[in-house]
């Protein structure tokens, strides 16, 4: 038989003739026969392999967190159109395991945003095709079509004052710029989501949202851009506005919007300010950047807040021996700190940089029992992202965090910055040429 594409319709009419069966002054045996060539058809619909109903879930959940309008990726992953027209070049790079890229270890620990195509997910693409490529139900499309877009109505942004100018000098550039905000009360924040301007070139983003007593007058500060030579004169003259940290919170390519655990979230202060520590690669032509820092409001009030540690490299605890990295040399490196109440850990960013190796971090708990955090055995400095635990992880007080990491600065690294290889070392500025180890944890308390 031919099968109507209109598979709603399929439904309802097997539904139909199931449920009426004998009960009208229709021969039985008419309705039975229709009722059975329906239903076959149906089975034979349902059978079928569909863009809607298979193919648009797995796409969603494993490409359009970076191919989508606003992510990093170089073009967008969401519709019908979008898949069927790239087709050839998706299948090989899900045969060859080179997308989606994901580098933490699953048998140590698994995440709520893991990516990850088996051999049956991957088949049943092959197969779609095969089947000639059918779009399905726009009912069944529905179900998956609500995955990154929220209502304006709920969405507060925040950008720069003024479009940030870059100069085109293979330089890499470091600015700090400060953005003032008042609100006639405050907001619980269910989400977060940095949307770069200069996809291109704006490496990553640290943003740190402070409260500021409302006797300040913002008109007594200038609010310009501030680079890297001129961090330690020039911010000073904002450390007024930046003594009371109410969330702080990182952006690397790859990542997507940060949506909390629900009945979770920060509260945006009525009078406040955002500094963002903005990282821009080397151009060799101008550009201008105009990113900016998406908040969500919850309909409700928040059961829990949420707050930030930065373990590492500008953080808390002492890393040993001293992030120093001789050429020619493969080092270990280790920081361990204890603890001082339960948390609760929601989301983890590590971070290296191109030197990097191979990252691990696990909690001693107070009986000596070890937790797994993370593990990253094959680091990629160009895909790094914050791993969203499945359900928030409760670390004890007194418990003891590890970071462990390795780094390759020997002529054999493809990604060493230096040939010849020559001694690499941490400095504030975060440099790509320099090096970090850090972990970065989201956390509720009880």
């Amino acid at each position: 038989m031919v099968c109507d594409k209109t598979m709603d319709m399929k439904v309802a009419l097997c539904v139909f003739f199931q449920k009426f069966t004998c009960r009208s002054k229709i021969p039985c045996y008419l309705i039975l026969s229709l009722s059975y060539f329906t239903a076959g058809g149906c089975q034979e619909n349902q059978n079928r392999i569909t863009f809607s109903k298979d193919i648009a879930p797995i796409i969603r959940n494993n490409c359009t967190a970076c191919h989508n309008p606003k992510g990093p990726g170089p073009f967008t992953l969401f519709s019908y159109e979008d898949v069927s027209k790239r087709l050839k070049m998706i299948l090989e790079v899900l045969e060859t395991g080179y997308m989606p890229p994901w580098y933490a270890d699953s048998s140590y620990r698994h995440f709520e945003n893991e990516r990850f195509l088996d051999k049956k997910q991957i088949g049943k693409i092959v197969k779609w095709v095969e089947q000639g490529k059918e779009k399905g139900s726009w009912i069944d499309l529905d179900k998956v079509d609500n995955y990154v877009f929220e209502s304006e109505a709920s969405q507060l942004s925040y950008t720069f004052q003024q479009t940030l100018q870059l100069k085109g000098n293979n330089e890499e550039y470091f600015v700090k710029i400060i953005v003032p905000f008042e609100n006639e009360e405050e907001l619980p924040i269910k989400a977060t989501d940095f949307v770069p301007g200069a996809k291109k070139y704006v490496h990553h983003s640290n943003y740190g949202i402070y409260e500021v007593d409302e006797k300040i007058n913002f008109d007594d500060f200038d609010f310009q851009p501030l680079y890297a030579n001129e961090y330690d004169e020039s911010i000073d003259a904002y450390a007024p506005l930046l003594t009371k940290l109410r969330f702080y919170l990182g952006w690397i390519p790859g990542s997507g919007p940060v949506q909390f655990d629900d009945g979770y979230g920060f509260t945006l202060p009525k009078k406040g300010v955002i500094l963002f520590t903005l990282h821009y690669a080397p151009s060799p032509i101008d550009f201008e950047d105009q990113s900016r820092l998406r908040l969500y409001v919850s309909e409700r009030p928040l059961q829990k807040k949420l707050q930030s540690i930065s373990l590492g490299s500008g953080g808390l605890g002492r890393i040993i021996p001293k992030l120093e990295l001789p050429p020619e040399s493969i080092d270990s490196f280790r920081l361990k700190e204890r603890l001082p109440m339960d948390i609760r850990v929601h989301y983890v960013w590590p971070h290296m940089h191109l030197l990097g190796q191979a990252f691990e971090s696990f909690a001693v708990l107070p009986n000596q029992d070890t937790l797994p955090i993370i593990r990253i055995p094959q680091w990629d400095f160009d895909w790094q992202e914050g791993y969203k635990m499945i359900e928030p992880l409760l670390i004890p007080r007194n418990s003891m965090i590890h970071i462990k990491a390795s780094y390759n600065n020997t002529s054999t690294n493809p990604n060493n910055p230096f040939d010849p290889p020559q001694t690499v070392y941490s400095t504030g500025l975060m440099e790509t040429k320099r090096e970090m180890m850090t972990l970065v944890m989201l956390y509720s308390r009880d």
